[in-house]
């Protein structure tokens, strides 16, 4: 059947205002997007001490940890988790180090930008790679008695190790993130006594590995 030209008009019309509808969605996202890369670039160093929790998908407490980190744009960082489960991660933007002192073992491999999603690299990492790579959103919270920002991360790729990544953000100073993977572990990271843009020096990001321990070179 033919379709009339008021038809084709009616149509035409409601196509034009449902585009007109979806544009503040594009805009708004675009925006949201802009302002979280905008918060992370503020960061240029950034060093903090942390707490991370482990829970499964039923909220179980697996394991909890703390540290201290200390990074510095693009992809230079230093990531010291403290007994009784000691690791020390170390990146010089081409070689990563992964020393865990119980094993007395160094894992070596060459840095790879894929790895956007641990938290480490996430912060340290090309904010335009990340924005480029999940779809955004953001929502007002409280944290405390602190008005803030929480910006929720939903990776493009199907393959993605991580189902979610939530980013919270006091004013302009980051304060925490959860990784949600697609096994259900929530990794919750909260920082405490933040140094933003403060002097590094740059042999926090580079490691030699100690006398004796095995190394294992991933390729």
């Amino acid at each position: 059947m033919e379709m009339s030209s008021a038809g084709w008009s009616g149509a035409w019309l409601r196509c034009l205002f449902g585009l007109w509808m979806l544009w503040p969605l594009c805009a708004s996202a675009q925006e949201v997007a802009d302002e979280l890369s905008r918060l992370l670039r503020r960061n240029q160093t950034l060093s903090a001490d942390f707490n991370q929790e482990v829970t499964d998908g039923k909220g179980r407490r697996l394991h909890e940890t703390h540290g201290h980190f200390w990074i510095k744009r693009p992809q230079l960082f230093r990531w010291e988790v403290a007994p009784p489960y000691a690791q020390l991660i170390v990146c010089d933007g081409k070689t990563l180090w992964q020393y865990d002192p119980e094993l007395s073992q160094v894992v070596i491999k060459p840095f790879d930008a894929r790895l956007a999603e641990t938290p480490a690299l996430l912060l340290s990492g090309d904010t335009a790679r990340i924005v480029e790579g999940f779809r955004v959103t953001a929502s007002d919270v409280t944290l405390g008695s602190q008005s803030g920002r929480r910006f929720e991360l939903t990776p493009k790729a199907a393959d993605s190790l991580v189902s979610q990544i939530e980013l919270f953000f006091a004013g302009n100073q980051l304060t925490g993130m959860t990784l949600r993977d697609s096994l259900g572990q929530n990794t919750r990271l909260r920082f405490f006594a933040l140094t933003v843009n403060g002097v590094i020096e740059a042999d926090k990001f580079s490691f030699e590995p100690p006398a004796g321990v095995d190394i294992i070179r991933d390729q």
